[in-house]
């Protein structure tokens, strides 16, 4: 009986990414509270976290670097959205309660 082996080779490409370190400070009430799940890896849910923030300023730079808009117009349409929100939550209560 012949036998024949068959050599199979995987190459695997591994991108090198230098990464530094970072010091951050916080209290010690949300220290206890990441200590009670070690499992976590939690600087990769802080580079996750930094990373979409990230993300999103440079999203919102983006789509307002042409704007006229002035400060004071920002502000007013903030303060509609916020009483949109409030009237929208408002009205969900009642629908729950009625």
């Amino acid at each position: 009986m012949r036998h024949t082996h068959i050599n199979m080779c995987n190459y695997v490409y591994t991108q090198v990414i230098q990464m530094v370190n970072m010091t951050i400070s916080m209290d010690a009430e949300l220290k206890k509270l990441l200590d009670k799940y070690p499992e976590m890896n939690w600087s990769e849910v802080a580079r996750q976290a930094w990373r979409q923030k990230a993300e999103q300023l440079e999203l919102l730079n983006r789509l307002t670097a042409n704007s006229k808009a002035t400060d004071k117009d920002v502000m007013e349409i903030s303060r509609k959205i916020n009483k949109g929100i409030v009237k929208w939550h408002d009205e969900q209560r009642v629908k729950r309660k009625g």
